[in-house]
């Protein structure tokens, strides 16, 4: 059972938006340990959870809520720090040390966290425009060339709740022969 208190927050804190500076510093040259994604417990917001757990300890959350206060963004993401916990227990040092392995198969892991954990974040771009339908949106890129992009979309399900879009792409690898031509 992983160790994740995002549940269990006050719904002030889990609604609290870290400034995106912040958000930049803390994640880039982080490796990500676990990923969780929550959509079926949605958060205080209403949309689905996103979980990056690192192996230090800490944790991201990001989630989507509705923005009436500015014309630019219908919808915007909130990222929400979690530190490290102060007292760690030896069932929470094999969690982080040994990662998904230690608990269950890596088989059972949903699809994006089977190709997002154990990867390292280069650096957090956020983009000031927004989305096609007003959404905010931001980039992770991992040290592999990976991306993991991450939009609020304000259309998808219910009519007062905003959505998490999430999207995974590893970069096109090309290998040249000795000649100088790509090999098939």
């Amino acid at each position: 059972m992983p160790i994740f208190d995002g549940s269990f927050l006050p719904y002030e804190k889990a609604t609290h938006d870290e400034p995106r500076v912040l958000v930049q510093e803390r994640l880039e040259g982080k490796q990500v340990a676990w990923l969780h994604e929550m959509a079926d417990e949605p958060g205080p917001s209403g949309s689905p959870v996103l979980g990056l757990e690192l192996t230090t300890g800490e944790r991201c959350l990001v989630m989507a809520v509705l923005d009436r206060s500015t014309t630019k963004w219908r919808s915007r993401l909130v990222f929400v720090w979690l530190p490290a916990e102060k007292i760690v227990t030896p069932k929470m040092t094999t969690h982080f040390r040994m990662g998904r392995d230690a608990f269950r198969s890596v088989e059972e892991a949903p699809t994006l966290a089977k190709q997002i954990e154990g990867e390292v974040v280069r650096g957090v771009h956020l983009m000031d425009a927004p989305t096609a339908w007003a959404g905010e949106q931001t980039e992770i890129e991992f040290v592999s060339g990976a991306r993991l992009w991450l939009a609020s979309d304000h259309q998808a399900r219910a009519p007062f709740t905003a959505d998490l879009v999430t999207d995974f792409r590893r970069p096109a690898r090309t290998i040249f022969g000795a000649n100088g031509r790509p090999v098939a």
